[in-house]
């Protein structure tokens, strides 16, 4: 079996009204298609997904129950989640989030990934910016970055930005 795309679309994410949870309303779709809504309403609550399409579900929770269990630690506790179809889509609304402010960031900063870690300048104009891009062997060279963020498409640019952060961030 395949495993489904599953993805959130018609997001929209009410940072105001989040409190212990991220209060958001999103389409959820399996393979393209419409599958059902997940909301949350930020109390701190869980997050209740409403399918429409059952053959659609099942797809999600049949690749969803083949994730593996999930473990963190402090140094002195080791905690277990399972993740289930609550978890995934927070997990999926938390990476909108992320892609969001990084298509935000891309556009008024230059970006670089540097012996495994994510640097940024300060917020530029579009001219400094795209001269930086017409010039980037200069921009490497001066940083000593490995890549420019800014060079590449915003789709292959998050992937590398995603994987350096998640090395960085544990």
């Amino acid at each position: 079996m395949e495993n489904p795309k599953i993805e959130l679309k018609n997001v929209k994410h009410m940072a105001s009204l989040s409190h212990e949870t991220h209060c958001f309303t999103a389409t959820i779709y399996v393979n393209g298609k419409k599958a059902g809504t997940a909301e949350n309403r930020g109390n701190g609550g869980n997050t209740d997904i409403y399918w429409g399409d059952k053959q659609l579900r099942d797809k999600a929770r049949q690749y969803i129950a083949t994730l593996p269990t999930r473990h963190y630690g402090d140094g002195e506790a080791v905690y277990s989640q399972i993740v289930d179809e609550e978890i995934y889509v927070d997990d999926l609304l938390q990476d909108w989030l992320v892609k969001k402010d990084y298509r935000r960031d891309i556009a008024r900063r230059l970006m670089w990934i540097k012996d495994g870690a994510v640097y940024q300048s300060k917020i530029c104009s579009k001219e400094t910016i795209a001269a930086a891009i017409r010039d980037s062997e200069k921009v490497l060279e001066t940083t000593g970055a490995q890549v420019l963020l800014n060079c590449l498409d915003v789709e292959k640019g998050f992937e590398q930005f995603r994987a350096t952060f998640k090395q960085c961030a544990f």
